[in-house]
């Protein structure tokens, strides 16, 4: 197994440790592999690396989630916008709130909801201003790159049965050798 140093985006690091912590809830079985008999081998091989990779990138994805991370002031008029939406929302019959898709159900005194969700967004403006700047620069600092070191995996490791998304994200990790990919189709 080698080391290489990669180029990668923000937004692409995010992608991959996601895949990496699908492919690691792969059970084993034979079927994952062409080579039947090294398919147990080639399984432990293939969970090793991804393991591997996931802590290589954990500081990375712990950095960038803290960057993400919204202020407290923000939080805190979340939570209090949460609790107002609740005491206005409609219930039903058992005095659960009213869903409509991720949505509180508001209809009943709407209008004091309104004027009371405005009061609180003026108390505050400067948290909920600072967020949607923090969200707009996401962009460019989510494209941006960073240089991380991972542990290639070889295409022999890659189970047959990955699926096409999968095997996408995990694409920046995988050791390209044209004459190992020949064979493996």
């Amino acid at each position: 197994m080698s080391t290489a140093q990669l180029n990668i985006t923000r937004n692409k690091v995010l992608k991959t440790n996601m895949a990496l912590e699908q492919a690691l809830s792969i059970e084993y079985s034979e079927a994952l592999f062409k080579d039947k008999d090294k398919a147990r081998s080639l399984y432990q091989k293939f969970m090793y690396c991804l393991a591997k990779n996931k802590r290589l990138l954990e500081n990375e994805v712990e950095s960038i989630n803290t960057a993400r991370k919204p202020s407290q002031q923000y939080q805190k008029f979340v939570s209090e916008r949460s609790e107002l939406a609740m005491k206005y929302t409609n219930v039903d019959k058992e005095g659960n709130p009213l869903v409509l898709g991720r949505n509180l159900v508001i209809q009943k005194r709407r209008d004091e909801f309104e004027e009371e969700l405005e009061k609180l967004k003026n108390t505050y403006r400067e948290a909920i201003s600072e967020r949607e700047e923090q969200e707009n620069g996401w962009e460019d600092f989510g494209n941006s790159e960073v240089e991380i070191t991972i542990y290639k995996i070889k295409f022999d490791y890659i189970p047959v049965t990955l699926t096409g998304i999968l095997f996408e994200a995990l694409m920046p990790l995988l050791q390209e050798d044209d004459d190992e990919i020949e064979n493996k189709m």
